[in-house]
């Protein structure tokens, strides 16, 4: 029995022995497969940060990029207000102009109207001119065939002369000849 006892804490320790190695081996794998695991945790948490990283950048410049076209977009606004504004004051001033040039076409015809009316009240006191300047010559060779009639001067027209003076030349004659005593009838 004792070696039986023996033999069988023999094999107790043997399987003790076995399991411990079994036991060791296991744990060393598993040891290595945990450092395994940790590095590749690592490579991963690398690759991750780095990601993590490119992702940061790649969201600055895209922050970037939309504060640029966020400030284009203003420019662009206010651009367009001004250009609004420009147009609006384009369409008063032509509104205003509009007006200057009616104003200023209203005051052209009303010159040329008046020189229209000068350049013929000019005309009529030209065409007196000239009539009176006409009657007066004839008045005055009248007045010097009267003359020589009075005076005995020969062949005097005086009569034909009177006959071609106009009607208020003939009137108003006469009315100064009437204060002298004498009185032309028209004989025609």
């Amino acid at each position: 029995m004792q070696r039986e006892t023996q033999e069988k804490r023999l094999r107790a320790e043997g399987t003790q022995y076995r399991l411990r190695l079994a036991f060791e081996g296991a744990r060393e794998e598993q040891a290595i497969r945990h450092a395994k695991a940790l590095e590749d945790l690592e490579r991963e948490g690398s690759k991750l940060r780095a990601e993590a990283l490119q992702a940061e950048q790649a969201m600055a410049v895209i922050q970037n990029e939309h504060l640029a076209l966020q400030t284009k977009l203003d420019n662009v606004r206010r651009e367009s207000k001004l250009i609004e504004e420009q147009v609006a004051l384009g369409k008063q001033r032509e509104g205003h102009l509009d007006s200057l040039v009616r104003t200023l076409a209203g005051k052209v015809e009303g010159e040329r109207q008046r020189q229209e009316a000068l350049e013929v009240q000019q005309y009529e006191q030209s065409v007196k001119m000239a009539t009176l300047s006409e009657d007066s010559d004839q008045v005055l060779a009248f007045m010097e065939e009267f003359i020589k009639r009075h005076t005995g001067g020969a062949k005097p027209r005086d009569n034909t002369l009177f006959r071609e003076l106009s009607d208020g030349d003939r009137e108003a004659v006469n009315e100064i000849l009437k204060s002298l005593g004498i009185q032309y009838k028209e004989v025609f």
